[in-house]
């Protein structure tokens, strides 16, 4: 959280000797320069911080080990760092609504234009996600009705283009309606209703073998390895053994390779509980998750900047190597990258599996275990990540 232009870490006392950040327990207040500094008498509200987790099965190469970071609220705790149709364009958007529509505020102003020029600009998708946070975190605003009609208008669209693309027998194409039908659908029980049919296609199109959208066939060269593969496409190389049912890392010559080329993406939706992993926009994979207690996930965009196996987690009461009961993370950390208001936050696992489905959290999304290892497989460095109401 930021408080004046500075950093506030929660949930104990820091000591700062020569750049590192040691956690002890009570408030730390810090700048851009590690100066120590006081808590201001106007901040308020119980913040709970950590020091980020530590690795046993290792850091994957394409991510982040460094930075010394931690959260209001988040789970994560911070280690020292070893060194065409319904929709206007964008801009200028109108936000008069009915009355009795409350003014909305300038953030949700902004996410309506940002959603208003994508859809303008044919990025469909990544509009209407937009659209659909409008819509979810500030209801009842002036925003949120423009938001609302917009919706209202691309859902008569996709409707229109699934139906034709059924009776077609095209795959891709229904898909790519369904996924935005999806996205414009406001209500969680509307929107299950297109889940089922979404990962059967899903499952056709990406999680399989065959030629598809966002994809190439590699013919496995001299010298080709999975983790050489995976740089080269960017994509986790556990992605290419799920898409391709490999069962170990043993790839032969002449061996034809289907390689994921699209840009992965990630939607929460946190009070639906739900995860939804992106393949340029459409519809892949959809998880049930955990959220923070009290809101305290923020909404907002954010980027995977830091990927861990079997996490230590450094709490606020002690240090708990992977495996040990106080350790809270799971098996998988896929962390985000400190913004201007946030750090320390991310998506991890969990071994308490009756938490899923609940708002419980210290403010990360919590997975299953088996769900956050799949999604590990999925979600390279750099993946950006929406979280919305």
């Amino acid at each position: 959280m930021r408080n004046n232009g500075k950093l506030l870490v929660a949930g104990g006392v820091g000591v700062i000797v020569a750049g590192t950040v040691f956690y002890l327990g009570g408030w730390l207040l810090f700048g851009a320069g590690g100066e120590p500094g006081t808590l201001p008498a106007t901040t308020t509200g119980s913040l709970v911080g950590s020091l980020a987790p530590t690795s046993a099965g290792g850091a994957d190469p394409s991510g982040s080990t460094g930075g010394v970071s931690a959260a209001p609220g988040a789970e994560r705790p911070a280690t020292p760092a070893p060194g065409g149709g319904a929709g206007g364009a964008g801009g200028g958007a109108t936000t008069r609504g009915p009355a009795g529509s409350r003014s909305a505020p300038p953030e949700a102003v902004a996410c309506l234009d940002a959603g208003r020029r994508a859809l303008a600009e044919g990025q469909v998708e990544s509009g209407l996600m937009r659209l659909l946070r409008v819509c979810r975190e500030w209801p009842g605003t002036d925003a949120a009705t423009v938001a609302e009609g917009e919706l209202a208008g691309r859902r008569s669209i996709a409707q229109g283009e699934a139906q034709a693309a059924g009776q077609a027998g095209d795959d891709a194409a229904r898909h790519v309606a369904l996924s935005r039908l999806s996205y414009a659908t406001v209500s969680k029980t509307d929107r299950d209703v297109y889940k089922a049919e979404l990962d059967s296609l899903a499952a056709k199109l990406y999680f399989s073998n065959r030629p598809g959208p966002s994809s190439v066939i590699h013919v496995v060269e001299a010298g080709d390895t999975l983790s050489g593969l995976g740089r080269r496409y960017g994509v986790p190389h556990g992605f290419i053994k799920r898409v391709n049912g490999l069962r170990s890392n043993v790839i032969r010559l002449g061996q034809r390779l289907k390689m994921i080329t699209g840009e992965i993406g990630i939607l929460v939706i946190k009070h639906d509980f739900r995860l939804i992993v992106t393949l340029d926009g459409r519809y892949l994979k959809q998880y049930d998750v955990g959220t923070g207690k009290d809101d305290r996930t923020p909404q907002g965009e954010f980027v995977i900047d830091t990927r861990l196996v079997e996490p230590t987690w450094y709490g606020p009461d002690g240090v708990y190597p992977y495996g040990h009961p106080k350790n809270i993370l799971g098996t998988r950390w896929l962390g985000f990258a400190a913004t201007e208001d946030y750090a320390g936050f991310g998506i991890h696992g969990t071994p308490l599996d009756d938490s899923i489905g609940t708002a419980s959290s210290m403010g990360c999304v919590r997975m299953h275990n088996g769900d956050v290892e799949e999604l590990y497989d999925l979600v390279p460095s750099g993946t950006r990540v929406l979280i919305t109401r």
